[in-house]
């Protein structure tokens, strides 16, 4: 499945948006094993934004909360899962990332020149 196919239409970006994207990518987060104490902070600040829902789904083996961030409303739901295992941090920097580009006041109007204005009404993206 495409973005056509949904309805979805995007533009390329050009270098000089792409390095805006790039520029405002969340920091820190070079850390080989992402731990909950490198991330908690930034899910409490995405928590708090007003285009993304927080909401508590479960609690790990040894007891942490597992939380789920969302953003749209589209009836298609997309789910991005990273760190299953605690020390398989691998996608979890790009999942805040793109969490964080698609929610961002600097980088807001960008996307919405690139993305299609219905992008949020057709999909629902949970992480």
């Amino acid at each position: 499945m495409t973005l056509d196919t949904i309805g979805i239409s995007m533009k390329l970006l050009s270098s000089s948006e792409l390095k805006v994207l790039h520029d405002n990518r969340i920091e820190n987060l070079e850390e080989i094993q992402l731990t909950p104490s490198h991330i908690n902070h930034l899910l409490d600040d995405f928590a708090e934004r007003e285009s993304i829902s927080s909401r508590l789904v479960g609690h790990s083996f040894s007891g942490l909360p597992i939380k789920c961030l969302s953003i749209g409303n589209g009836p298609i739901k997309v789910l991005m899962w990273s760190q299953m295992h605690g020390d398989e941090s691998t996608a979890t920097a790009a999942v805040l990332d793109l969490l964080h580009l698609l929610s961002c006041n600097e980088t807001e109007s960008l996307l919405k020149n690139s993305l299609d204005e219905k992008f949020q009404s057709l999909i629902t993206l949970h992480i």
